[in-house]
């Protein structure tokens, strides 16, 4: 579980993490890992469920969005999602059952919109591939040739471009499927 607090959840606001590990011994270089981004209003254990047969070989972690959602533009959060998701990656660097080089990311819906965030914004090398179902990356994020990024953690529609106007370069080398 990652604790985060900002003006929605100024007394903190846990997200729950749902985890699934293969079962028997880790190959020697560990287990991959894909972490599990759920729809709007969706939940991990059916995130779990949904993905457990199709990626038995990987560990699946999955955790739960402040108010069911995720933090992309027009949607209910504002939550620091980007900066839990890089913490959780962190985190899983400690396990010795874990290929920490072999880290990915798979989000439906509004959880695909986080992965294209995650795919822009974190540069950690772990996250080997992504994969946005249901979600392309919109012209906020990518426009008149560059990527960007917000400079906080807003959202906003209200702002121009949702809040995303730093330009930024996503790591080289990683795996991106939409």
């Amino acid at each position: 579980n990652i604790t985060k607090t900002w003006w929605q959840a100024p007394s903190g606001h846990t997200y729950t993490v749902a985890v699934r590990v293969p079962q028997g011994a880790a190959p020697s270089a560990g287990f991959p890992v894909c972490i599990l981004l759920h729809g709007n209003g969706g939940n991990p254990q059916q995130m779990i469920g949904q993905f457990n047969d199709l990626l038995s070989c990987h560990v699946l972690l999955a955790p739960l969005g402040y108010m069911n959602s995720w933090n992309i533009c027009s949607e209910n959060s504002d939550g620091p999602d980007v900066e839990m998701l890089g913490e959780l990656v962190l985190s899983l660097k400690n396990f010795t059952n874990i290929d920490t080089a072999k880290i990915r990311l798979l989000g439906i819906s509004n959880g695909g919109a986080l992965v294209n965030r995650m795919y822009i914004e974190n540069n950690d090398p772990a996250i080997d591939r992504t994969c946005a179902v249901v979600s392309q990356l919109h012209d906020n994020q990518f426009r008149s040739g560059s990527f960007f990024q917000t400079q906080g953690t807003s959202t906003d529609p209200s702002q121009n471009h949702c809040g995303y106007d730093l330009a930024v370069q996503p790591s080289a080398g990683r795996r991106y499927l939409s």
